[in-house]
């Protein structure tokens, strides 16, 4: 440990490299911002395991590295406990004594204690008045919101989940943010529903330090001269809003696209993709993991994110836009997002998926007048500059450690 370092401790139910999703990508940055000043110890608790390649890559940020590796099915007994406890399913999943127990006897080392989702929050509850002080807890979005409205579209039996857990998600997400006095969420409109859940209870809301998520900045895609027409769909499909967004496009989209946009194929990238079942299609590509970007982006004249339900900022939007790749979306795809100005001027076209034939119309539009998805593309680009550029997401996480720890 580098002398006068102060030390920090952050505590994750994943592992945050490789960085496959948008979850694991912010963690990074996390750890990237924080650890210019401080000098940082990792505790994972969960259901992954570590190999020693990414341990190899982690230890190059951290000192100490803790793993709790958790069976699945001590978990799923675990989170048992819930139906008892009135807490959250996932909360009683992640807990466990012997954690409980080594965090205890080393949190009084570190001057800030960091804590990714509601999932760590029954560690949290251990704490004192003192060691709360030195808590940032990041919710990263605001779960009870997307299980409002999950339980109306999910499927069986992630459906019934969210009609359980709705409720005792709201209030444990209001109480644990009764408890401490830094936090953070990725989104201005999750932030506003959190407080406003605090206010409905009572309670003072914490200090929200506002940093919203980041993507690098990349040379613009140039589409090739080949009329591939590839629509894509990007991210982690093990992600229930991910999975709905896509088998919701085979379904009522897809059948007309195909009919009406020449040479088109709808490409689906990311964790889970190949193993997802689709109705059969010759137009339909599912590749897997996609580690470079821009091999998947060469012949993509748009990308589509017809999500349905979800909170915070859709990592996937802001990464095709960074690339100038043009993106439609649903106004819930968009609500956590910092939009100025009007539909387009940012990269972005907005349509309510009820109306499925104007999603049609707009991408053979786009197919068919390269010069407006130029337009849309460079508008992108410039939406990404303004507003989420990575190195600002980093030097903002690095402040907020500073500042609980200089409190």
């Amino acid at each position: 440990m580098e002398k006068n370092k102060k030390k920090a401790l952050l505590i994750l139910t994943r592992a945050p490299y490789p960085e496959v999703d948008g979850t694991r990508k912010r963690m990074m940055d996390v750890i990237r911002g924080a650890a210019k000043d401080f000098s940082l110890d990792l505790l994972i608790v969960g259901d992954e395991k570590l190999t020693s390649q990414n341990r190899l890559f982690l230890e190059g940020f951290f000192g100490n590295i803790h793993v709790y590796f958790l069976r699945k099915v001590t978990l799923y007994f675990q989170a048992v406990r819930s139906f008892f406890s009135g807490r959250p399913l996932q909360t009683e999943y992640y807990f466990n004594k012997k954690v409980s127990s080594f965090i205890l006897e080393k949190i009084n080392e570190y001057d800030v204690i960091y804590l990714h989702t509601i999932r760590l929050g029954r560690y949290l509850e251990l704490f004192d008045e003192e060691t709360l002080k030195k808590v940032f807890l990041d919710l990263n979005d605001a779960i009870s919101l997307n299980y409002h409205e999950a339980k109306k579209l999910a499927g069986f039996p992630w459906n019934l989940i969210y009609s359980f857990e709705e409720e005792r998600v709201k209030k444990y997400e209001t109480k644990l943010l009764s408890l401490v006095s830094n936090a953070n969420v990725v989104s201005s409109f999750d932030e506003r529903y959190l407080r406003s859940n605090c206010e409905k209870k009572g309670f003072s809301s914490p200090k929200f330090h506002g940093i919203l998520p980041g993507v690098e900045l990349h040379d613009k895609v140039i589409l090739s001269d080949l009329p591939k027409n590839q629509i894509v769909f990007f991210g982690n499909i093990n992600y229930p809003p991910n999975k709905d967004a896509v088998r919701y496009f085979v379904a009522n989209l897809w059948p007309s696209l195909e009919a009406k946009v020449k040479n088109a194929s709808f490409v689906i990238a990311g964790n889970g993709s190949e193993s997802l079942r689709l109705p059969h299609s010759a137009g339909i590509k599912k590749i897997g993991f996609v580690r470079d970007l821009r091999d998947l982006f060469t012949d993509a004249i748009i990308v589509v994110a017809p999500i349905r339900f979800g909170a915070g900022v859709p990592t996937k939007i802001l990464e095709a836009l960074s690339y100038g790749v043009p993106v439609i979306t649903t106004p819930i795809g968009i609500r956590g997002m910092v939009i100025d100005g009007e539909e387009g001027e940012f990269g972005i076209k907005c349509l309510d998926l009820k109306d499925s034939l104007v999603w049609v119309d707009f991408i053979d539009e786009i197919a068919s007048n390269r010069d407006k998805r130029e337009i849309m593309a460079n508008a992108g680009i410039n939406f990404i500059k303004k507003n989420y550029q990575q190195d600002v997401t980093r030097e903002k996480y690095r402040a907020a450690f500073n500042f609980i720890a200089n409190q």
